[in-house]
């Protein structure tokens, strides 16, 4: 019995050493792979184009968020990159929505002093 949990606590901790090493490989392996990507990007063309895709990227996302930002946005028409960007397109005023929703205005406007 003895000698039956000797050989399980051997295996064991044989087991948990062969866990140590593959973590340390894998950790190397980690490290070189890091490295050698970081000597990629910075040589010339490579680093360039990364930096360009990445900065159009990050320009392209703020740009729509810009748009989608306000409550409302008038835009031109239909068909403009300004109303297909947006997400919300009820809240997108139209030229021809505007002299209707300035009417509104006005008589809400009135009907609040009276």
């Amino acid at each position: 019995m003895a000698a039956q949990k000797l050989e399980r606590l051997q295996a064991w901790n044989e087991a948990q050493e062969s866990r140590k090493k593959l973590r340390k490989q894998r950790s190397e392996q980690f490290k070189s792979n890091l490295f050698w990507f970081g000597q990629w990007l910075g040589s010339g063309r490579s680093g360039i184009f990364v930096y360009s895709i990445s900065l159009l990227s990050f320009m392209a996302g703020g740009g729509i968020a810009m748009i989608n930002l306000p409550s409302a946005i008038a835009c031109p028409q239909v068909e403009s990159l300004c109303y297909l960007l947006r997400l919300d397109k009820s809240t997108v005023i139209l030229p021809e929505e505007i002299q209707k929703l300035l009417l509104e205005y006005e008589r809400s406007k009135n009907r609040g002093r009276q």
